[in-house]
């Protein structure tokens, strides 16, 4: 059974927010290559783009991970630009925190010079200053979806119960 978020549709909108606020230079702070969600959140990020009719700066799509680190390497990066982006999505809250706790230090502030849309809607999402915009994911439901099916399986004698699945909507 397979219990998760539709990430592609998830940082689709999320891009969509960026654009629809006028933002026309967006970059996104992407996770590993090799992880199957941050590849779908890559997608979404590059279907945004292209449904508002803007370009992908490749100088501007920062692999790397989901952590605060690679928040923090991605807004080095930034900070090198001659021409900055105005908007950034990242693939996870933490590396969103990492990202403008760096670029503030230098002075860069949030949203003013540079906004922020983040992924996963972490505690620390809503604590930060300003709080983080975020995709949230759904976690009691996927819980309560994946316990369920858990529970159903244990009480039966054959391994031939049929997989469940259901991909869930995040909201802004």
């Amino acid at each position: 059974s397979v219990f998760d978020v539709d990430n592609r549709a998830a940082s689709r909108r999320a891009t969509a927010y960026l654009a629809a606020a006028g933002h026309r230079h967006i970059a996104t702070i992407a996770g590993a290559p090799d992880n199957i969600e941050a590849r779908a959140r890559l997608k979404g990020f590059r279907e945004g783009l292209a449904a508002a009719g803007l370009p992908v700066d490749e100088d501007a799509v920062w692999t790397g991970g989901f952590r605060f680190e690679n928040g923090v390497d991605a807004a080095r990066l930034f900070l090198a630009m001659r021409k900055r982006p105005t908007a950034v999505f990242a693939a996870a809250d933490d590396a969103a925190i990492g990202f403008i706790r760096t670029v503030r230090d230098a002075s860069v502030r949030t949203p003013e010079d540079v906004s922020v849309v983040g992924f996963d809607d972490i505690d620390y999402a809503s604590v930060i200053d300003p709080p983080l915009t975020t995709m949230r994911q759904p976690r009691e439901e996927l819980g309560r979806l994946a316990a369920e099916d858990l529970l159903a399986r244990m009480g039966r004698d054959t391994p031939q119960f049929p997989p469940r699945s259901a991909r869930l909507r995040c909201e802004l």
